[in-house]
């Protein structure tokens, strides 16, 4: 069902200030926070892009998310964001120091239903592959980088401005206008796509 429901997230266009929205994906996960205790570190100019801000929500929770989770119980979770803005693009990078992967698991990562095996996580398995459609959808590429033990890079290139941003673009005002609420923070990062769009209608734009 989430799977089928990113082309509806993909149906608007909004002003989105990079910086401010990844700080809404973390405070979306402050369960995970609060429980492994994660040192996170963001660089990252809050520039603004003309986008989509629930896929993007999505994508930067989904990454920061697994980047926490999938760190050895006896390590504590480290996980940096950098941005970089280019002339027609903004490239984002999701560094971690957790499990990493194979060869093998590289290959299969994005693909529905598919977890890393090496630790024993709650998921569907399905929140790498519905990253990876909202990328395309913004018209960006993700690509990712891993090494065994060693932790992964996830790398996203996006364009500053949406490849379907024309007509009317929604401005949002304030830090971080469509928080979501406290309700959103769930057990698997994907319902977080689920709660978001059935809450949409509850919740003003201001």
């Amino acid at each position: 069902l989430n799977l089928n429901r990113v082309e509806k997230i993909l149906d608007s266009k909004d002003e989105v200030f990079i910086k401010d929205t990844i700080k809404a994906s973390i405070r979306n996960i402050s369960y995970l926070i609060k429980d492994r205790k994660p040192k996170i570190i963001l660089k990252c100019e809050n520039k603004k892009i003309f986008s989509n801000w629930h896929a993007l929500f999505h994508i930067f929770t989904n990454l920061i998310a697994n980047a926490i989770k999938y760190t050895h119980d006896d390590r504590t979770p480290v996980v940096e964001v950098f941005c970089d803005y280019l002339d027609s693009e903004i490239v984002i990078e999701v560094k971690d120091n957790g499990v990493g992967m194979t060869e093998r698991e590289l290959q299969n990562i994005f693909k529905p239903f598919n977890k890393v095996k090496t630790l024993d996580r709650e998921g569907s398995g399905v929140g790498l592959s519905i990253v990876k459609r909202l990328v395309e959808g913004l018209g960006g590429k993700i690509t990712v980088e891993s090494k065994k033990n060693e932790g992964s890079r996830f790398f996203i290139r996006i364009p500053m401005v949406a490849a379907n941003a024309e007509g009317e673009i929604r401005t949002r005002t304030g830090l971080t206008p469509l928080d979501p609420e406290s309700s959103v923070s769930a057990s698997s990062t994907t319902s977080a796509i689920n709660t978001l769009y059935f809450d949409k209608q509850k919740r003003s734009i201001r």
